[in-house]
C-alpha cells in the first residue's frame, strides 16, 4: 500500500476470501493511515453491519453478485431492492 500510496494512488482494492475475516478492518484502517481510501464490497447488510461494527468506513455495494452467485443473505436483500 505504501509503494502504490508514493507511487501516485489514492486508493487501493484487494480481493479477500471472506471481508468478514479480521484482515478486511486491518487492512482498511492501515491504507486510511497512510492516506488512501480502500472501498471493501458486501453484498449484504450482515457484512455491512459487521464490517461498520469494525470501523470500516467505505463500502462498494455489489447487489448484482446474487443475480449470478449463490451468496447466502444476498437473494433477500436483492429481493427487496428490485
Amino acid at each position: 500500500m505504501v509503494e502504490a500510496k508514493e507511487a501516485g494512488a489514492s486508493g487501493v482494492i484487494g480481493c479477500v476470501a471472506s471481508v468478514l475475516s479480521k484482515g478486511t478492518p486491518l487492512l482498511s484502517g492501515y491504507a486510511a493511515a497512510v492516506g488512501m481510501d480502500c472501498p471493501v464490497e458486501v453484498v449484504n447488510l450482515p457484512e455491512v453491519e459487521t464490517l461498520t461494527a469494525a470501523g470500516v468506513p467505505m463500502f462498494g455495494i455489489n447487489i448484482g453478485v446474487g443475480l449470478a452467485l449463490s451468496v447466502p443473505g444476498a437473494a433477500g436483500s436483492i429481493a427487496r431492492v428490485w
